[in-house]
């Protein structure tokens, strides 16, 4: 028997349904947010052609938003001089009530790293494409890739504690 469909209307969560802010500020200029996230871990093997098992392995992200020139003008802005230097939080709030609710997602001390600005003679707003780095897996409805918890604290060269 194939998995069950959800039980609502059809109506799906859509960019046109988000509600972004940066550094704590609504933006409504912001027309593309897109991230990745990798926990890349290799098999470790024996004497055998078999896995014995594998490590939790290491995590990495990117981020990347367009967003109109004016608005990018306001968040570097309230971010400061050295504004790349500067880690802020993004939130994007997709809400959909007559669908399937409300979904939080939460990108924690992003920094943008790589303004592109686009200018084209097509009756659209100057935008600015930004790639962003992250330093902490991005929380989908509070959950993220890895569990958080197991993050490590290095204590001089000779061992570490994980907690």
């Amino acid at each position: 028997m194939g998995a069950a469909l959800p039980n609502f209307d059809g109506t799906l969560w859509s960019f046109a349904s988000a509600e972004i802010d940066c550094a704590g500020r609504s933006v409504f200029g912001v027309s593309a947010l897109g991230w990745k996230e990798e926990l890349k871990a290799e098999n470790e093997y024996g004497n055998g052609p078999v896995p014995i098992g594998r490590p939790v392995g290491q995590w990495t992200g990117s981020a990347d938003m367009e967003i109109v020139l004016q608005e990018y003008l306001t968040l570097i802005q309230t971010l400061g001089n050295g504004y790349g230097r500067v880690p802020f939080n993004i939130g994007a709030t997709y809400v959909e009530v007559d669908g399937p609710g409300v979904l939080p997602v939460q990108l924690l001390n992003v920094r943008l790293m790589s303004p592109e600005v686009a200018n084209a003679n097509d009756g659209k707003a100057t935008r600015v494409k930004v790639g962003l780095s992250l330093v902490q897996p991005v929380l989908v409805n509070g959950l993220s890739i890895i569990d958080i918890g197991l993050v490590s604290v290095s204590i001089g060269a000779s061992f570490s504690l994980s907690f």
